[in-house]
């Protein structure tokens, strides 16, 4: 009818293991050359160091940003933050 013999459908499912194994093996392959190799990127490695970060304001006579936790000196006239 179709063809298909138990030769035809052992060999492709030989075909398709073969392949299913060697996507395998390059991915263990990859990992562990520290690469990810075929699986998805993992996170960038970045700065976590949270308490150098502070936030700014905006100066509303001069409009520099200064630290908000203690404002500095300021060189321009007029601002309030002049020391």
């Amino acid at each position: 009818m179709l063809g298909l013999s138990l030769t035809k459908i052992l060999f492709t499912a030989l075909v398709v293991f073969a392949v299913w194994y060697a996507f395998s093996r390059v991915r263990r392959l990859g990992a562990s050359r520290g690469r990810g190799g075929v699986s998805t990127p993992g996170p960038t490695s970045a700065p976590t160091r949270v308490e150098d970060v502070e936030d700014m304001v905006r100066c509303a006579v001069c409009g520099e940003f200064t630290p908000a936790s203690g404002p500095s000196d300021c060189p321009r006239d007029g601002c309030p933050y002049r020391a």
